[in-house]
């Protein structure tokens, strides 16, 4: 019974853990995905996500008095609906309003931004946005981004957008500089299976992150945890035995 506690505390840290990933296995490439990996995900009976990451100026104001227009480098994601497969998004409706979980990710022709930009623009929620030749419209402040790491790219204010509107920004263009992801969530057993398939069919610029590769010093944390559970259990162990002596 003892060692049973450790190792469901252990697995319950392990999923959690994946939270960070905003899925159980992220496969992330400088070029479109194949249709075959998207599809592949479907076949074996797991959940699938995507996005695509750049970075842009967004615009606010009047286009016609560039006075009035207000500019700010941002970190963009465009995300599907129902990112993230694992974890929440947290959103507020107003800055210094309470936050609440995201039932689903942007929808189309709205953005979802951090409060920093809205000083920066000078653009409250309801107001437009530009990026690129896109317009669209502030529908709340993001307050939380759980798979959000430390890079240079994460340093920018962020912007969420819904991945379907990235065409018609026409800020994706040859030479740009993108990041696509697929994201896929089930049992251990399809996602470690699916895995090893990836990796058989990885080209260049494309590669698959799971929880030790893709967070590492996560990692390091839940493994120093299980062997704290794994001590307390044998201190466990070892009490029973001087009371049984006893």
């Amino acid at each position: 019974s003892v060692g049973f506690f450790p190792d469901r505390v252990g697995r319950a840290l392990v999923r959690d853990a994946h939270q960070l990933l905003g899925a159980d296995l992220v496969l992330v490439s400088d070029h479109p995905w194949q249709a075959g990996f998207g599809d592949e995900i479907v076949r074996r009976g797991l959940q699938r996500a995507e996005a695509v990451t750049f970075i842009s100026m967004a615009i606010t104001g009047d286009g016609k008095d560039a006075a009035e227009q207000r500019a700010q480098l941002a970190g963009v994601k465009a995300v599907s609906e129902n990112y993230p497969l694992r974890g929440r998004l947290r959103i507020a409706p107003a800055v210094n309003a309470p936050d609440r979980p995201a039932r689903s990710g942007p929808a189309r022709g709205t953005v979802w931004i951090e409060e920093r930009l809205i000083t920066s623009l000078a653009a409250p929620v309801g107001s437009k946005i530009k990026l690129g030749s896109a317009t669209l419209e502030i529908a709340a402040i993001l307050t939380l981004e759980p798979e959000r790491g430390a890079n240079f790219f994460n340093l920018a204010p962020r912007i969420f957008m819904n991945v379907a509107d990235v065409p018609a920004t026409g800020l994706v263009q040859t030479g740009s500089r993108v990041s696509y992801y697929l994201y896929a969530a089930g049992p251990r057993e399809g996602i470690a299976a699916y895995e090893a398939w990836a990796r058989g069919a990885l080209q260049r610029g494309e590669r698959v992150d799971n929880l030790e590769s893709g967070r590492p010093e996560v990692r390091a944390v839940i493994e120093r945890a299980q062997r704290f559970l794994g001590l307390t259990a044998l201190l466990a162990a070892i009490l029973a035995g001087v009371a049984i002596a006893l």
